[in-house]
């Protein structure tokens, strides 16, 4: 796949980001508001087509590993679990560079005695 077209099939990262999201809650509030269906297409089609990069974009890939994060700590079951299947595919392909993030970005939400859904989206991850 060619790298300008990336940005194309992965709309999330463009229509959340643009809003200089600064917690899960923000971003659980534009998924709840407008964003929704858009962010779990955009995951399942990410899954979908990361097997078939070229492994020059890979740094892409690894660009939009902070906003998976993100979304992986959404309220939303659904969104949750489309983010962990969408970052368990990344982890296939890209396993190092992803492996890392997990390590350093997302296991520690497990210690989280406080927000529920921190744990659950790092749970689900791990399940993937």
């Amino acid at each position: 796949m060619h790298a300008s077209r990336v940005g194309d099939f992965v709309m999330f990262p463009r229509q959340i980001a643009h809003h200089s999201i600064d917690s899960h809650d923000h971003c659980d509030m534009l998924i709840e508001k407008q964003y929704g269906q858009d962010v779990i297409d955009s995951l399942s089609v990410l899954e979908a087509i990361v097997p078939t990069f070229h492994q020059g974009l890979h740094h892409k890939l690894q660009d939009l590993l902070p906003m998976v994060g993100l979304v992986l700590r959404s309220r939303f079951g659904i969104v949750r679990q489309a983010a962990a299947r969408c970052f368990a595919t990344i982890c296939d392909v890209m396993t190092s560079e992803a492996m890392r993030y997990v390590i350093e970005e997302i296991i520690p939400f497990l210690q989280d005695p406080l927000v529920v859904t921190n744990r659950q989206g790092t749970m689900e991850l791990i399940y993937r």
